[in-house]
């Protein structure tokens, strides 16, 4: 009988301590996973010169954010410039954004279909123009 009763308490205690585990884990998963954002690039497009990219992307967060577009200006031998470079142009949704180089110093940004609600919209960075169709 003292065996018995011995034995439920063990698996009382395992079962309580998995219970408080697995909340916690949930809770830790829950928290770092809300508000998480991926980038996701759509495209790469290299400078005649070949020393800048404009790298067209999607940031992708969870259900409560919405998704977006951007393109960002970076150095062409820069590793994942969509996590190291602010964007210089941001829409909401998911249109198609396309970008081409016009010379070494100048990007054209064509947004299809035109519309949406633009966020960031600069019209230089740095020494390179940026012309919005």
């Amino acid at each position: 009988m003292v065996k018995l009763a011995l034995q439920r308490s063990v698996l009382w205690g395992i079962a309580i301590v998995a219970v408080i585990g697995g909340g916690v884990l949930s809770v830790d998963y829950t928290l770092n996973g809300f508000g998480a954002c991926t980038n996701a690039v759509l495209n790469t497009i290299a400078s005649p010169d070949g020393s800048k990219v404009v790298v067209i992307f999607r940031k992708e967060c969870n259900a409560t954010v919405p998704y977006s577009v951007q393109a960002s200006l970076a150095p062409a031998n820069l590793s994942s410039p969509a996590e190291k470079v602010p964007p210089f142009f941001v829409i909401g949704g998911t249109p198609v954004v396309s970008a081409e180089w016009r010379g070494n110093r100048s990007v054209g940004i064509a947004v299809i279909p035109a519309g949406g609600k633009v966020f960031r919209r600069q019209e230089s960075v740095g020494e390179i123009k940026i012309e919005y169709k």
